[in-house]
Formats: C-alpha cells, structure tokens, sequence
C-alpha cells in the first residue's frame, strides 16, 4: 500500500500549506509540501507519534483541537495529555453546533 500511495503521491502536486500542518509521523509542523508528500507515505505504515503532535499544537497557542469523523479517541488521547486544551468531535452534522459555539467562545 506504501509503495502504491508514494506513486500516487509522486503524480499529486502538493502547494505550501496555508495552516500550520502537524504530521503524525513526525510528531512536529511540517511547512514545505515535500515534506508533507514524504510524510503522507511514511504514514502509511509509520508509528503515530500523537503526544509529540498534540505539544507541537499546545507550543503553537493553538485556541481548540476539532477531531473529525467517528469517535472520540484522538480527542480522549488529548484530554489525558492536557485537560485545559479545549477538543471537541465532529462525527456528524449535527455536531457542527458545539464545534461552532468553542469556536465563537
């Protein structure tokens, strides 16, 4: 599957991020798009360094973290590292609403 996706990735052109990028295979901001088209491949198959992402996060200021799609493991995963950094998951449309409302504050 690695092999695969780092052909389809080689084909992708991949512009520089307009937002900070935190990969979970590296655990730290990734700014040039080859390093995010290098890391998406390693992902595949790579250790997911979740603790370093979330500091990486917390180091930036950021203001909230939106996990996005089913389940709630990220966001659990982050409230063990800081339980002052708000998080909230998005598993369907009608979580839009309080995503939107730590948004606004």
């Amino acid at each position: 599957a690695g092999r695969k996706f780092a052909e389809v990735l080689a084909a992708t052109k991949l512009n520089a991020p307009t937002c900070l990028v935190v990969q979970n295979v590296v655990g730290k901001l990734v700014e040039t798009p080859e390093d995010i088209a290098a890391n998406l491949g390693s992902q595949v198959s790579g250790s997911v360094k979740w603790e370093q992402c979330v500091q990486a996060m917390l180091d930036q200021k950021l203001d909230l973290l939106i996990e996005l799609g089913p389940g709630k493991v990220l966001s659990g995963f982050m409230r063990r590292i800081d339980r002052r950094f708000p998080v909230c998951n998005v598993a369907e449309v009608a979580d839009l609403e309080g995503a939107t409302a730590l948004i606004r504050g």
